[in-house]
């Protein structure tokens, strides 16, 4: 299951551990504003949209007063080790179980779950949160 709020942080960053030799950058979010409209931003050219975002503080204040982010574009860029070549993967992962991860070696995605975990955005739902 996926808990997007940690996305409200605008001094949110993706990191990464050197020894995995992989680079993550937020690319998109989708978000219901307080006053219960429905936004979307985009990184643009930049391709990381925190940086985006602490530019402008209309963008900050709307991601930082969200009721619920819905939905966040991320890219993993994957650089060459050892057999593994280099390797870009763009995926959206949504709340509560929304991941568009497809036909990627086991060791890639065993490398993204840990990061989305220790980023504090996926975590494994207890017994009672499923039927509740």
């Amino acid at each position: 299951m996926y808990d997007l709020s940690v996305l409200k942080n605008i001094s949110f960053e993706p990191y990464t551990d050197r020894n995995d030799q992989v680079y993550a950058e937020i690319q998109a979010i989708s978000f219901h504003s307080r006053d219960g409209l429905e936004c979307y931003f985009n990184a643009g050219q930049s391709n990381h949209l925190y940086e985006t975002l602490r530019e402008d503080i209309h963008m900050r204040t709307l991601v930082s007063e969200a009721s619920v982010i819905d939905e966040a574009k991320i890219r993993f860029q994957f650089r060459a080790k050892g057999d593994r070549p280099y390797t870009s993967v763009t995926f959206e992962i949504g709340a509560p179980s929304k991941n568009t991860i497809r036909h990627l070696p086991q060791e890639l995605i065993d490398i993204i779950n840990k990061h989305l975990q220790r980023w504090g955005i996926e975590h494994h739902a207890k017994i009672s949160e499923l039927y509740s």
